[in-house]
C-alpha cells in the first residue's frame, strides 16, 4: 500500500472512532472496534514510513548518512528542550 491511501485510511479511521465516541447511546463494543481499527492502520502506516526511510537511507552515501545522524541528533535536542520549557512553563518555574 502507497503512505497517501494509508493516511487516507487513517483519517477516514479517526473519524469513525470519533463518531463512536460521540455517539448519543455508548456502545463500548463500537468503540473498542474503531479503536482496534484505528490502531491497526495506524500501525500499516508506521510499518511503511519505516521502510521507506530504510530504503531512502540505503540509497545514500556514507557521508550523507552521517549528515542524516547529525541532522536527527539536533533535531532531538531541540524537541528535548521544547519539552522541558513546556514542562516549566507549567510548572511555572519559567526562567528568562
Amino acid at each position: 500500500l502507497q503512505t497517501r491511501g494509508l493516511v487516507e485510511r487513517v483519517e477516514a479511521a479517526r473519524e469513525a472512532e470519533r463518531q463512536a465516541m460521540e455517539a448519543p447511546s455508548f456502545s463500548e463494543q463500537q468503540v473498542r472496534a474503531a479503536a482496534q481499527a484505528l490502531a491497526e492502520v495506524q500501525t500499516d502506516l508506521a510499518v511503511q514510513q519505516a521502510r521507506l526511510r530504510s530504503d531512502i537511507y540505503a540509497l545514500l552515501t556514507p557521508e550523507q548518512q552521517q549528515r542524516l545522524q547529525e541532522m536527527q541528533a539536533e533535531r532531538e535536542a531541540r524537541q528535548k528542550e521544547r519539552r522541558e520549557r513546556m514542562q516549566q512553563r507549567r510548572q511555572g518555574q519559567t526562567s528568562p
